[in-house]
């Protein structure tokens, strides 16, 4: 779909998110739209929320005429928004969320919308750098200074039994920091 569609059909989905969700809280459109892509093949939502705010979510989508549930994990709720009959054009929605900061887990608002707006290649290349660095990018938690490796790790794909120390997280600013580059603008990513 072009880029006005996706726009249109992402703000319907926001201001549906605007009323299921109390505020304060923070949601941001990610992928192809927030990259200006001329065509854009899904929508990707950035949701900060709570539990309890994930299941307000999870029950909108679950009773909201023409929404199609595919996926629902704990991190993502994955839908078919579909089509007019007409057009019969159904369009995929991803919302991501990511969880506040408590006294004991840092945010990964910061990781997790880097990752979203992608693209795929400059993520790739995000891992690249971290791993020049000496580091590990984990999109799901942030960037660490690995201090331990499990036996079977490659030290490219981090997993259980690694550990480290979490270096960046919380804001995208953070990210490119501490991967020593520029902020780049969301557009400039591909």
């Amino acid at each position: 779909m072009n880029l006005i569609h996706a726009e249109a059909n992402a703000e319907e989905i926001v201001r549906l998110l605007d009323n299921t969700l109390p505020s304060p809280r923070r949601l941001l459109v990610a992928g192809s739209i927030r990259r200006r892509c001329a065509q854009v093949g899904d929508i990707d939502i950035v949701i900060e929320a709570t539990e309890e705010q994930r299941e307000k979510v999870r029950w909108a989508v679950d009773f909201q005429p023409g929404f199609k549930k595919l996926n629902d994990g704990n991190d993502i709720v994955r839908f078919t928004k579909l089509g007019m009959p007409a057009t019969r054009t159904d369009i995929d929605v991803d919302l991501y969320f990511t969880r506040p900061a408590t006294a004991t887990t840092p945010a990964n608002w910061g990781s997790i919308v880097v990752c979203r707006t992608g693209s795929t290649s400059f993520n790739m290349w995000l891992c690249k750098l971290a791993i020049r660095d000496g580091l590990h990018w984990n999109p799901q938690e942030g960037v660490y200074r690995m201090t331990k490796h499990a036996a079977n790790c490659d030290k490219i794909h981090c997993g259980q039994g690694c550990t480290g120390d979490l270096l960046a997280s919380a804001t995208e600013e953070d990210i490119f920091k501490v991967l020593r580059i520029p902020f780049p603008k969301p557009e400039e990513r591909v």
